[in-house]
């Protein structure tokens, strides 16, 4: 007589868990659910290494080469089966941390009070991952950012007041693990002589958007006005792109456009002579 014995699996299931990618010299944890009474096997292939312990139900793990392993575990516990299991981790290059920022400031041409200035961004090392962060501040909070502040370049409309000072403050945040901050603040330079600009420049003009917020049409009034110019306008989106032209400072039709922020550049003798935020409804 045959005697036949049913074999079932040889292991139970389980899982690691951890990341699936760690850098070069980076050290991560990995683990497994633990058993009472269970003991524990850890193991790595590749481009790690285990540091320290290797009979617990976690494991500290160490990127040595750049490429691909495994990170494999086994529980057992005398009467049960044993729960075998492995990861495939990618070991990726480290990841570059920025070591400085600054800006450098498009002097081309000789400024004007109330011309666009353009900055910047320098970062060391340039091929560093993170966010970009602009801010300004001047006495009198008449100088205006145009665009977005989170890009490597970053464009005000400076103050029309004589002797304003202007702040340009940059925030650089790594991407990294470690997160690092670096910043550069410093005065920008503009031409303070009004004497130097031409006239619809130097002669300082207020201009006031009614209504606003408005949601079809938009009006343009201004005191002092040089009508030795014709005054043009342009709306830019909060994001920089050009919306709308037109030459006329009155019931300006602004229907179409969709709802946000907008900043509206006055233009006269091809020069902007001010910038002023709108709100669409």
């Amino acid at each position: 007589m045959t005697t036949v014995a049913q074999i079932g699996s040889t292991t139970s299931k389980c899982s690691i868990n951890g990341p699936s990618s760690i850098e070069e010299n980076q050290s991560v944890t990995y683990s497994i659910t633990s058993a009472n009474g269970s003991s524990y096997f850890w193991s790595v292939t590749g481009g790690l290494s285990i540091v320290g312990s290797n009979s617990s139900s976690s494991v500290q793990v160490q990127g040595t080469n750049e490429g691909t392993g495994k990170v494999c575990v086994t529980r057992f516990k005398n009467g049960q089966v044993p729960c075998c299991t492995c990861n495939t981790v990618a070991i990726e290059p480290p990841c570059v941390e920025p070591d400085s920022i600054t800006w450098i400031q498009d002097i081309s041409i000789p400024y004007c009070m109330g011309d666009i200035l353009e900055f910047n961004a320098i970062l060391l090392p340039s091929d560093a991952p993170g966010t970009y962060s602009w801010s300004i501040t001047n006495n009198y909070n008449t100088t205006q950012i145009i665009g977005p502040t989170n890009t490597s370049n970053l464009k005000v409309q400076s103050s029309p007041i004589p002797g304003d000072g202007l702040v340009v403050n940059l925030t650089f945040t790594s991407s990294c693990p470690s997160g690092k901050v670096v910043t550069y603040s410093d005065f920008a330079r503009y031409n303070e002589s009004p004497g130097e600009c031409p006239p619809a420049r130097s002669n300082i003009t207020k201009y006031y958007l009614s209504p606003n917020p408005s949601r079809n049409f938009l009006n343009i009034s201004t005191l002092g006005k040089d009508d030795n110019y014709e005054n043009t306008v342009e709306i830019f989106s909060s994001s920089g792109e050009s919306v709308l032209k037109s030459n006329d400072l009155e019931n300006i039709n602004v229907s179409e456009l969709k709802k946000g922020i907008y900043f509206i550049q006055i233009i006269s003798d091809q020069k902007v002579i001010e910038t002023l935020k709108w709100i669409k409804e």
